[in-house]
Formats: C-alpha cells, sequence, structure tokens
C-alpha cells in the first residue's frame, strides 16, 4: 500500500497489489495518505515525471477505499484533493498551476524545477 501513496510503481501494478485487499478492508491494515504524499506526487507531475492522466488513475485507486485514511492532521484537503484529481471532468483538470496552488494549499513550497508538468 504504501507504493501507492508514493505512486511509485505502474498504475496497473498497484491496481493488481490492491485486489488483494477487500475494498472495505480497514481495521488494522489501513494506511494514511498524508498531505506529504500528495504534494510529492504533485511535485512530480510539475517535474514531468508523471502525466496528468497518470495522477488521476492514482487518485481514482485511493478515491472512496476504506483502507486509506487521509490526513490525520487535515483529512478534508486531502479528501477534496483525491476527489479533484478524479474528477477532472466535473472539476478543474490538473494543470501546472492547479498542481502549484494545491502544493501551498497542503503547506508544502512549490519545487524550483516544476517546468516538465505534462497532459
Amino acid at each position: 500500500m504504501e507504493s501507492l501513496l508514493r505512486l511509485d510503481s505502474p498504475l496497473v501494478d498497484l491496481a493488481r497489489q490492491l485486489d488483494e485487499f477487500p475494498f472495505d478492508s480497514g481495521g488494522e491494515d489501513r494506511v494514511e495518505l498524508t498531505r506529504s504524499h500528495a504534494a510529492a506526487v504533485l511535485a512530480k507531475y510539475l517535474r514531468g515525471d508523471f502525466t496528468a492522466h497518470r495522477v488521476k488513475g492514482w487518485a481514482k485507486i485511493l478515491e472512496g477505499r476504506d483502507d486509506v485514511l487521509f490526513d490525520r492532521k487535515d483529512p478534508e484537503s486531502v479528501r477534496r484533493l483525491i476527489f479533484e484529481l478524479a474528477n477532472p471532468e466535473i472539476n478543474d483538470p490538473l494543470t501546472p498551476e492547479l498542481a502549484r496552488e494545491w502544493i501551498v494549499r497542503l503547506g508544502y513550497q512549490v519545487p524550483a524545477s516544476s517546468q516538465g508538468a505534462k497532459p
């Protein structure tokens, strides 16, 4: 599950790993998606390491899972971010500007090398 939070494997592999867990496993198997995890994924998008499509897929996988806790200090911000990223059709699509705004909202600084973002 940690690999999912960091988005450090292909989405298909992450989805396959999640198939091993019941959708509503909860309890002791829960992991915490922190503001730091979310900001790091957005920073990787800004650097061009991830496309907007990959970030959307990551958010779709996380959205609504009972075994993922959203940041204990600010759960609503992280929950809102995941909802927005997972549903660009009804929210604003991910752009470099939006990623920068969210990184700041989450309490982090925008990385200096953030010129490579891709749709």
